[in-house]
């Protein structure tokens, strides 16, 4: 095989499904790219099952090697595709304190992604969130102790590989601690590779025995690389850190190589190869990234026996995990089994930081406050249907709420005695506004907390609690989940029993 198609294996492009469904002329770009090219892998986003599986299929026809069919699941196959089941974040699932359901979590996950037609996901974050104003971990983490992070990742993996599925723990060595989102620029940890070892690296060296892959993280952290370069091009790192101190044998994918992060005028990409990882993700020009590879090679700066080991590790990997003989069964997505799992750990993820209002409320004395930093009411919408079916109104506070908006509120809410106020903010890259503006904390301390009755519940982000001041009633659910949504109306006015334990310290 010429080097040229060797390479090409290591090359990840990504695939908008939803920007495919009306455009045949889209799709004939992509698979002129795909036959072209021989790509080794693809990244799917925003697919819809059936769609997603038949694409799928027309793209490993046209590869004659097949390809890895990877997506980002970290919240089950639902995360992106239309039609599965969507599972709690991480976070929720170590909150239930049960390691079998990171387990099923990882099963689940895994075999819908199977019989979509992945093999390859992009989970689960090992990432210990020490830091509260980390934008972009946050519940992606399964806490902030290096331990139980350790195990309820090592679970996770454990079910997943169970079906055959690779995994790819990430973000290495460690995204926890930063307080920026490396898709928009790039994040510095300057802590001493003793903590590191201790807090960051300790989950990755204990998954490292159960897995095959593992993802880079776009992060700086100088006392393991003096140069200063990011984790994802530094050979210290990825190839002396990684390779060689920890002996891992299995694939190193990078980040998204378009992130803020990573991106300048450099040939990060070339960079991310010749530092030791093997699979470049969705590189801003993949062709042009083939051909810088293919140069370099020329100039002498990459062995051909370096290429042959990447292009050889890759095959491994492929051989073991794309399975020719696998029958693909839609049927089994969102089974009811895997629904059932989702409300399970929904139910047992819910924590009660603190309390003093007797429950269940009193339906008639109640109002529910939904703050919407998403400005997104599909997000909500269970919610609000459930409260509406026991007589609740749902009130709204959205990103472009005003002082006269608040006033409004206030006099709306004048003959309640309980106020339920649901926070929503999603965890997700490039976001700005993970919590509302001063005015609106204010008037939720100043008016809120200290004329009514009111129980806060966080959803998603749950370090809400850390920026407002007098809150007495205080739940997490670690996701938005429609399950977490049903589960805490169960705990609010059902008696339902509260059982999580939260995984970070509020």
């Amino acid at each position: 095989m010429e080097l040229k198609r060797k390479i090409a294996q290591s090359i990840c492009i990504d695939v908008q499904t939803l920007d495919l469904i009306d455009s045949k002329e889209k799709i004939d770009i992509l698979k002129k790219s795909i036959k072209d090219n021989q790509w080794g892998s693809i990244i799917i986003f925003e697919g819809e099952v059936n769609f997603s599986s038949h694409l799928i299929d027309e793209l490993q026809e046209l590869s004659e090697i097949p390809l890895f069919v990877c997506s980002d699941l970290e919240r089950g196959a639902g995360q992106h595709f239309q039609g599965a089941t969507d599972i709690p974040s991480n976070m929720a699932i170590a909150a239930t304190n049960n390691l079998d359901l990171s387990y099923k979590a990882g099963k689940i996950t895994a075999q819908e992604a199977k019989d979509i037609g992945l093999n390859v996901i992009f989970s689960p974050s090992v990432d210990v969130n020490n830091n509260p104003d980390n934008p972009i971990i946050n519940i992606r983490s399964f806490g902030e102790n290096p331990q139980r992070v350790a195990d309820f990742g090592q679970a996770f993996i454990k079910g997943a590989v169970a079906e055959n599925v690779l995994t790819t723990p990430k973000h290495f060595p460690g995204h926890g601690d930063t307080s920026v989102d490396s898709h928009v620029e790039t994040p510095i940890i300057k802590k001493s590779k003793s903590d590191l070892i201790k807090t960051e690296l300790f989950p990755f060296k204990q998954v490292l025995e159960d897995t095959d892959g593992i993802m880079t993280a776009h992060i700086i952290v100088p006392s393991l690389d003096k140069n200063k370069l990011p984790s994802t091009i530094s050979k210290e790192i990825i190839t002396n850190l990684l390779r060689n101190t920890y002996n891992f044998k299995g694939l190193v994918f990078t980040d998204a190589l378009m992130m803020g992060g990573i991106v300048d005028e450099k040939p990060f990409e070339l960079m991310a190869y010749l530092a030791g990882c093997d699979i470049l993700l969705m590189p801003r020009d993949p062709v042009k990234t083939l051909n810088d590879i293919v140069e370099a090679y020329e100039k002498g700066e990459i062995s051909e026996e370096r290429i042959n080991e990447t292009y050889n590790r890759i095959m491994s990997m492929k051989d073991k995990y794309i399975d020719k003989s696998f029958k693909k069964n839609l049927k089994r997505i969102k089974s009811e089994k895997n629904i059932n799992l989702s409300r399970i750990i929904s139910e047992q993820s819910i924590t009660k930081i603190k309390g003093k209002i007797k429950l269940p409320l009193d339906n008639n004395k109640t109002i529910n406050i939904v703050i919407d930093q998403d400005d997104d009411s599909q997000k909500w919408q269970t919610l609000n249907d459930l409260m509406q079916d026991k007589g609740i109104e749902t009130l709204l506070i959205n990103s472009k709420v005003t002082e006269s908006d608040l006033k409004e509120i206030k006099k709306k809410i004048t003959d309640k005695d309980t106020v339920v106020l649901s926070f929503f903010s999603h965890i997700k890259a490039w976001k700005t506004n993970l919590y509302p503006e001063q005015f609106v904390i204010d008037w939720i301390e100043k008016i809120l907390l200290k004329e009514k009755d009111t129980i806060v519940v966080a959803y998603s982000n749950p370090y809400f609690i850390k920026k407002i001041k007098g809150i007495k009633d205080y739940y997490c659910t670690y996701s938005d989940s429609t399950y977490s949504q049903e589960s805490i109306i169960k705990v609010l006015f059902d008696n339902a029993k509260v059982t999580g334990v939260s995984p970070i310290s509020l």
